[in-house]
């Protein structure tokens, strides 16, 4: 089923404290950016935050972004930690080579973490994520028409459907409906209403007071998007773990 992740950091607390006591009821995950771990740690223990998994992202983007450089052996080692559910190795962006050899360069030190595909980059290097992952994270929205964003995904599904992928930062409905994603991430659901008073799924995407920190309302609404795309792939992602899991097991046996 697709499972949808809020992607956080120091910077919501008052968001955690307004959630304080519903995190039972929260059946989404939570992406946690590796830069952040340390503030994130302390947030999760005064807010008992316990969402339904946990993502370690590598953080490349925010590094990207600051010119900031990412520690990739305390990554690798974050990741391996049986708090994660789920990890994502260290890409590089705008050099995809150095993206695929950090991505096998933590595997082969035990990692469970998925590469990232962003567009733009070749298909082959795609293929290549294909032959030693078992899921891929697919970037896109950089600015570029949703149309394009739209044939991006398209060719990645289409080359290598029933690949398990997870979209990061895009969950528009329209789109988690196209396309059969595992799993997505979002960081607008705090950083949108907060920063600028735009409500992406809720209140028609606008309330009057800019800076309302009780997001409540945003969180469920994502919950409703959440429900509503897994009952849409449940068929169809069910077969493709199954077909994925027969794979992988075959190669690990020496299968060709």
């Amino acid at each position: 089923m697709t499972l949808l992740y809020l992607a956080s950091n120091p910077g919501a607390a008052k968001t955690f404290r307004e959630m304080r006591g519903r995190w039972d009821e929260l059946r989404m995950g939570m992406l946690v950016a590796f830069p952040y771990l340390q503030g994130m740690r302390n947030l999760i223990a005064k807010h008992e935050i316990r969402p339904r998994c946990w993502m370690l992202d590598s953080g490349a983007y925010s590094a990207w972004c600051s010119g900031k450089e990412i520690d990739m052996e305390a990554l690798t080692e974050e990741s391996k930690s049986p708090f994660w559910d789920e990890a994502v190795a260290l890409d590089a962006i705008g050099d995809p080579q150095r993206s695929l050899e950090n991505a096998l360069r933590m595997k082969e030190n035990g990692s469970p973490a998925f590469p990232v595909h962003h567009i733009g980059e070749s298909l082959e290097l795609l293929d290549e994520y294909a032959r030693h992952f078992r899921k891929v994270g697919l970037s896109c929205r950089f600015g570029e028409p949703v149309p394009d964003s739209m044939r991006y995904l398209e060719g990645c599904f289409s080359r290598h459907w029933p690949m398990r992928y997870h979209s990061f930062g895009w969950v528009s409905r329209r789109m988690l409906l196209t396309f059969p994603f595992e799993t997505a991430d979002t960081a607008t659901w705090t950083r949108a209403p907060s920063a600028w008073g735009t409500w992406t799924m809720s209140f028609r995407g606008r309330l009057p007071i800019q800076g309302h920190r009780d997001l409540r309302p945003e969180v469920d609404a994502y919950q409703r998007l959440q429900d509503e795309v897994a009952w849409r792939w449940r068929r169809e992602l069910d077969g493709a773990n199954d077909q994925v899991s027969g794979k992988a097991d075959e190669q690990a046996a020496g299968g060709k």
